[in-house]
């Protein structure tokens, strides 16, 4: 098919400057064959003559013993390496030939496709504008990753910090039970979410094995096609090492699950550690400062939402299945998003409606002045947003639906 292509693109060029170019990219490759195949022919002219080296040297100044006469590649033979030695030599040296022009035929073709390939690029004079176009945006994405996750690396290190000096400061009961209360709501949360995701990847092993399992109870003439769900290239063949892409595939998933699980369900501690402590009247307001940059855009559902029209439309029941189970992953996860940021707005409207029905006027004067500057500070919620554009919460969510 290859060589197909490269005769169809030497028919259709016309123009003699492209032509040129062709000619040039194959003038190379000649020259490296050409110069490959004259270091091969030297390579084993020198080790045949290494070979035959004892022979010429026992004609030539013998000695009252033969020199010893081995083949320097090691191979077995099952008969007596002295007798049969020049039939070892010549086998060897077949051998070694014919193994040394396969070799040298099989990397020029590829060099050919290669320097065929560059030659097309050179013609159609794209590439060099295409790279121009994405290197400095592509440099500017990376160092924009590397940095902000530095960043947040050192924020979220500054977070756990002050959830720790948090708990170690509080020292009421009712308070503890407090934080205790919200801990053991983000433990629970993450034990379901964890057995949820353990199930979900079990599911994806059983749709992926159900050509296997129906091969081997209902077996047909033909084996039923094997595919994994996930694309990617490993350049062999897939349906011969379809147990590798298969543990690949797995690997990766739940690799890839349980670090988004993990992240998210560190950003919930931090929002539910933010909601106890305005339950007990405490200001923590710098939290969502820096997680608000930090959440999924909502552009994910809307693309996981066509992902799943595709596989509709192409009649594959497993395609169907496993794009329904994604979008009603995502739209659980965006629930789970809004209703924490709706959590966190009523009890930061708390402490507006605390101060405001506490008996202030009984209290000393200073601390009127403090239940003052409280009611101004949590007149206006908290609220947890994307970009200052979106607002979590179940208004939103039931907008977005």
């Amino acid at each position: 098919l290859l060589m197909d292509e490269v005769q169809n693109d030497w028919n259709a060029l016309d123009d003699k400057k492209e032509i040129e170019i062709l000619e040039k990219y194959a003038y190379i490759m000649n020259v490296f064959t050409i110069i490959t195949t004259l270091l091969l022919c030297t390579s084993l002219i020198v080790f045949s003559f290494t070979e035959f080296l004892p022979i010429l040297l026992n004609i030539v100044v013998p000695l009252n013993e033969s020199r010893p006469c081995n083949t320097h590649v090691p191979m077995e033979y099952f008969i007596d390496p002295k007798k049969y030695f020049l039939l070892m030599i010549i086998h060897e040296i077949f051998a070694l030939t014919t193994g040394g022009f396969t070799m040298i035929a099989t990397g020029a073709t590829t060099l050919a496709y290669a320097q065929h390939v560059c030659g097309m690029l050179k013609i159609v004079r794209f590439f060099d504008r295409i790279v121009s176009y994405f290197t400095i945006p592509f440099a500017i994405l990376i160092t924009t990753g590397v940095v902000s996750m530095s960043i947040n690396l050192y924020y979220m290190k500054y977070l756990l910090n002050q959830i720790k000096l948090d708990w170690n400061s509080i020292e009421d009961n009712s308070e503890i039970r407090i934080l205790e209360k919200y801990a053991n709501e983000n433990r629970l949360l993450s034990l379901i979410l964890g057995f949820v995701v353990a199930f979900a990847i079990f599911f994806i092993i059983i749709i992926e094995l159900i050509p296997v399992v129906l091969d081997a109870v209902t077996p047909m003439n033909k084996s039923r096609p094997r595919k994994v769900k996930i694309d990617f290239e490993f350049f062999i063949d897939e349906e011969q090492y379809f147990y590798i892409y298969l543990i690949y595939e797995i690997i990766t998933v739940i690799i890839e699950v349980f670090t988004i699980l993990a992240t998210g369900v560190l950003y919930y501690a931090f929002i539910r550690h933010c909601c106890a402590t305005f339950k007990i009247a405490r200001y923590f307001s710098v939290l969502f400062a820096y997680t608000n940059a930090s959440l999924n855009n909502l552009n994910s559902y809307v693309v996981s939402l066509s992902l799943s029209l595709i596989f509709m439309l192409s009649h594959e029941i497993s395609e169907i299945v496993v794009g329904i189970a994604m979008v009603t992953a995502h739209f659980m996860l965006m629930f789970l998003f809004n209703f924490v940021g709706q959590s966190l707005i009523d009890h930061s409207a708390e402490i507006f409606d605390a101060a405001y029905n506490t008996m202030w006027y009984l209290a000393p004067l200073s601390i009127q002045k403090l239940l003052l500057f409280v009611m101004q500070n949590s007149l206006k919620a908290n609220t947890l947003t994307v970009g200052h554009i979106y607002v979590f919460s179940l208004e939103g969510f039931s907008t977005v639906i």
